[in-house]
């Protein structure tokens, strides 16, 4: 015996076709979505109206539901009557009438009035059913919407439908213009950084710009420099080695990186790092200079002064550490070596930022930008 009227349940007249029921079924899950009826429980709606679906769709089991509902209505409306003849369901009616029991038509009063009352209770259903379909259709027909073949497994409990008022919010990421500094960008601020004493913040910038440019020299030479005034002379001597590398016909690199041996007491191989620059320019004034430092240290006291000599000749600015040599150049037979000592630290930075501050200026930005 069915327990709902599944006809009811899906808005549909008992005569509906499949495809009205099938258009039924999928508007009323749309309808009973949470997101348009919040307070109705879903899961149970959904599993009713399945089960109701379940049933019409298949022929065999809709003929077989028809007869139960059609048997459970016939029960229903003679359990009226005999309710209304004051009967039980089971007891043979009184052959007459009682006191004051008038007749209409030939029937006692009371068999008319409950023959009626089953007759008002099946219009008022007619109605009802009636309007809860009109309402479920806004066409006020039999017109239904055009809608796909339901699937071969309609048990199946069908997915959630998002509803068509539901808005959707897409947010869009809007690119914002980002600025790429060049290799250029970051060697003026290391120089300005130089030019400040903060050669830690100098060393990061010429990081940055070799990393974007790594094949240019003077960024090797200008960090090798940066490490020398820290007092990280291997880092120096480092970034010196690959800018002589990149170009060994640089004098430059050679001559800095004769500078840093000098300052760890590596007299030999700065006096070769000094050597190869003034090969490379014989009127490399700084490159005599520093050599003839070089050779004193060494005990080669002519070598000295005629280092001292010829860096005076090229440059007056160096003219004023010939004395200090000279004076070496002829000890006594006597005399006790001097101990070798790395040159101060003032000399050497003062005279090594010169060259570096001049050549920071020297160099052209179209050089920095495409090395």
């Amino acid at each position: 015996m069915p327990e709902e009227n599944f006809y009811e349940l899906l808005r549909v007249r008992p005569t509906a076709g499949p495809r009205v029921i099938q258009a039924a079924y999928r508007r009323l899950i749309l309808l009973h979505h949470p997101d348009r009826n919040p307070g109705v429980d879903a899961l149970e709606m959904t599993q009713r109206l399945n089960r109701a679906y379940e049933v019409l769709s298949d022929p065999e089991r809709r003929a077989d539901y028809d007869r139960e509902l059609s048997d459970r209505a016939g029960a229903t409306a003679e359990g009226a009557i005999e309710q209304g003849n004051g009967q039980s369901p089971h007891r043979p009616p009184t052959s007459g009438p009682g006191p004051g029991v008038w007749r209409i038509g030939g029937l006692p009063r009371p068999v008319w009035l409950a023959g009626g009352g089953a007759v008002v209770v099946i219009t008022v259903i007619v109605i009802i059913v009636v309007a809860l379909m009109g309402a479920g259709d806004s066409t006020g027909g039999n017109q239904t919407l055009p809608v796909a073949e339901p699937r071969p497994t309609p048990n199946l409990t069908p997915p959630i439908i998002p509803s068509p008022t539901a808005k959707i919010t897409v947010s869009v990421a809007t690119p914002s213009p980002t600025f790429a500094p060049s290799a250029a960008f970051h060697f003026d601020n290391g120089a300005e950084y130089i030019k400040n004493g903060n050669f830690d913040q100098a060393i990061k910038e010429f990081t940055i710009a070799i990393n974007l440019i790594p094949n240019y020299v003077y960024g090797y030479r200008v960090r090798g420099f940066s490490y020398f005034q820290i007092g990280q002379y291997d880092q120096a001597i480092g970034d010196f080695d690959i800018a002589i590398q990149l170009d060994p016909n640089d004098k430059s690199s050679y001559n800095d990186r004769g500078i840093a041996y000098y300052q760890i007491g590596q007299y030999r191989l700065a006096i070769e790092d000094f050597d190869k620059a003034i090969r490379l320019d014989p009127e490399f004034a700084f490159a005599f200079s520093r050599r003839g430092l070089a050779n004193d240290q060494l005990q080669r006291f002519e070598l000295a002064k005629l280092d001292a000599e010829r860096a005076c000749f090229l440059d007056s600015q160096f003219c004023s550490s010939l004395a200090s040599v000279a004076a070496t150049s002829t000890p006594a037979a006597t005399a006790v070596p001097r101990p070798s000592t790395p040159i101060a630290t003032s000399g050497p930075r003062r005279e090594n930022f010169i060259i570096v501050s001049s050549t920071i200026a020297l160099e052209s930005k179209a050089t920095l930008k495409s090395p």
